[in-house]
């Protein structure tokens, strides 16, 4: 397995990242599943 070592910024552009595809991909699928609704912090 490959571990990266990320200093803050970087991880905080990665969640960034992260958030965003998974919020395209609520966009394109209506039916919710709740782990992703729990992740996204709004029900």
């Amino acid at each position: 397995m490959l571990y990266l070592q990320l200093d803050p910024e970087s991880e905080r552009y990665l969640v960034e990242i992260l958030y965003e595809i998974q919020k395209s991909l609520l966009h394109t699928d209506p039916p919710t599943p709740p782990l992703l609704r729990g992740a996204r912090g709004d029900c």
